[in-house]
């Protein structure tokens, strides 16, 4: 059941023009009256700064008082190695949209750490470097840990290689709060996104399973926001009340696999994630991308090929996921294991790591590899 708040939130959505009308009308006091201060702040929030601006406007003229809550979010940023102009664009990128960044380094070079040192040094943005790769689920339990603890409700995840639109954060919080409204369980919500290195390039980043295949989702319909399967870890928002229900990510995955573990975790306790067409996102993609037989595919180094055989492997014998997902990830496992051993390089150490990481995959040995 909605509360008066949460009703004129879906009333408004698309009514900005009312909105602001009612607000000279009848001021901010008699607003909020009218509604639950809940309500209101969740429409400051996604009317963003148009609406504090006015009722800051107002509270001068002594007709409203300023709004003093909102929604914190936190950025989370793993870096590893990372190439500074890039990481750049994304810390410049983010700083308007967020409450506040958390940057966690997983052992990067002393050059490359005092760089982001340098940067911090200026802006609001919390740095601690971990000193080793400890993985890129360790390094986001940290910062999940460490924005909690500075009172965020909401976390949106970043790789070092993506760069949100303008108003990304905004309009993902706007699609959270949309379903929670509608009585969803909201696990995350993910942005559209296009490939960093080849802005022309066509992407369909949403997925769903139907049968037993990943059903891509046509960004360009009609509808916004689109259940799926799971969103990429980089860019997704997650509020810290599904968190703790689900838990944090499972830290002996070490890096591939990490996001959708969690997203069936949090599906198999009845929370769905969703996709939001109009949120854009800049994300780099694979080391080495090849087309065979109208198929995609994204071809990293030997190591990177074991995490992925080793957790996919391993994943698809856990009990909380469905069986469809099983059989149809089987059969992708395997045609994307004919196709790194033929055709990835270096071919001799990536046919010893691939076939390494089935073993441990179907043996259960998780852990950063040795």
């Amino acid at each position: 059941m909605m509360n008066r708040g949460e009703q004129f939130l879906c009333i408004c959505l698309d009514k900005w023009g009312y909105l602001e009308e009612m607000i000279y009308k009848i001021g901010y006091e008699q607003l909020q009256d009218k509604f639950d201060i809940i309500g209101f702040n969740l429409l400051s929030i996604i009317f963003g700064n148009t609406i504090s601006a006015h009722l800051n406007f107002l509270s001068y003229l002594n007709y409203a008082k300023p709004i003093v809550s909102f929604p914190k979010i936190a950025a989370i940023v793993v870096t590893y190695h990372p190439q500074w102009s890039e990481l750049e664009k994304l810390l410049l990128a983010a700083l308007p949209q967020f409450t506040q960044i958390i940057i966690v380094d997983n052992g990067s070079n002393p050059d490359e750490i005092q760089l982001i040192a340098d940067f911090v040094k200026g802006h609001p943005i919390r740095f601690y470097a971990l000193g080793e790769n400890l993985g890129v689920a360790a390094a986001q339990n940290t910062s999940i840990t460490i924005a909690k603890e500075s009172g965020a409700q909401y976390i949106v995840l970043f790789d070092q290689d993506s760069v949100p639109g303008s108003d990304m954060a905004v309009k993902l919080l706007q699609a959270h709060l949309l379903k929670e409204a509608q009585g969803l369980k909201v696990a995350a919500v993910g942005p559209n996104y296009f490939n960093l290195n080849r802005a022309d390039e066509t992407l369909k980043p949403f997925v769903n399973i139907q049968g037993f295949s990943l059903v891509h989702h046509d960004v360009r319909g009609t509808e916004n926001i689109v259940p799926v399967s799971h969103v990429i870890a980089s860019g997704c928002l997650i509020s810290m009340k599904c968190i703790d229900i689900v838990g944090l990510m499972r830290e002996d995955l070490f890096i591939d696999f990490v996001d959708l573990e969690w997203a069936y975790r949090a599906k198999s306790l009845g929370f769905v994630s969703f996709g939001v067409c109009d949120a854009v996102m800049q994300h780099g993609l694979g080391e080495q991308r090849i087309r065979i037989l109208g198929k995609n595919f994204l071809f990293h180094n030997p190591i990177r090929h074991y995490y992925q055989f080793r957790n996919g492997i391993w994943l698809n014998r856990q009990s909380y996921i469905p069986m469809r997902h099983r059989i149809g990830e089987s059969f992708r496992l395997s045609r994307r294991f004919i196709c790194c051993a033929l055709l990835a390089r270096p071919y001799g150490e990536n046919l010893r790591m691939l076939f390494k990481g089935v073993l441990h995959g179907l043996t259960g040995r998780l852990g950063k590899v040795k």
